[in-house]
């Protein structure tokens, strides 16, 4: 049976609509910087092309696992604090597609050319899902800020990235359809 991170960790790939707050462990990607949002489709590709590659090597045993979805870690490089809500073009923006735990990081960065092993460590976050055009997340991201104020917490990208998880693809799929995992750092406010 392949491991499939969306199933075997529904608390983080399968969140409700409404935010809820999340404690999130240290969790490995292979990375990819991209320049601006029209690098994103290429930058995917190249991810996908080395999951695939990690998928056939031979080390400790077979890899069998299901391609995890696209993440993406936006940061303002002037204003960190501000998120990527409306116009993204200041942001940069760091695409990431987790690895499974049994896969060893060391072969990672010795074996692919330009992609880089990354370990985040996010911890407290606020998540919802959102369904639809991005162009709306203004309003999700106002509904969790006041979710977490209720608990002495506040959105804070100072330190840690906004992130975004594509649970389908945002090319072949209708934007009314789009599903996305979002996920803000929070820190007492």
């Amino acid at each position: 049976m392949s491991y499939d991170v969306k199933k075997e960790e529904k608390e983080y790939y399968q969140p409700k609509a409404r935010p809820q707050i999340l404690y999130l462990p240290q969790m490995r990607f292979i990375s990819l910087d991209v320049e601006d949002e029209e690098g994103i489709a290429e930058g995917h590709q190249r991810l996908v092309g080395a999951m695939k590659e990690i998928r056939s090597w031979d080390l400790a045993g077979s890899y069998d696992f299901v391609m995890p979805p696209l993440e993406l870690l936006w940061r303002n490089g002037k204003d960190p604090s501000k998120l990527p809500l409306a116009s993204r073009r200041s942001f940069s923006v760091t695409l990431a597609l987790r690895l499974p735990s049994f896969v060893p990081a060391f072969e990672v960065g010795s074996r692919l050319e330009g992609i880089t092993c990354l370990t985040l460590e996010e911890l407290e976050c606020v998540q919802f899902l959102h369904t639809g055009s991005l162009a709306r997340l203004k309003e999700g991201v106002a509904e969790a800020d006041t979710y977490v104020k209720d608990f002495g917490l506040g959105i804070d990208t100072s330190l840690r990235r906004y992130h975004e998880i594509r649970l389908n693809d945002h090319l072949k799929t209708p934007t009314a359809k789009w599903r996305t995992v979002v996920r803000i750092p929070l820190s007492p406010s």
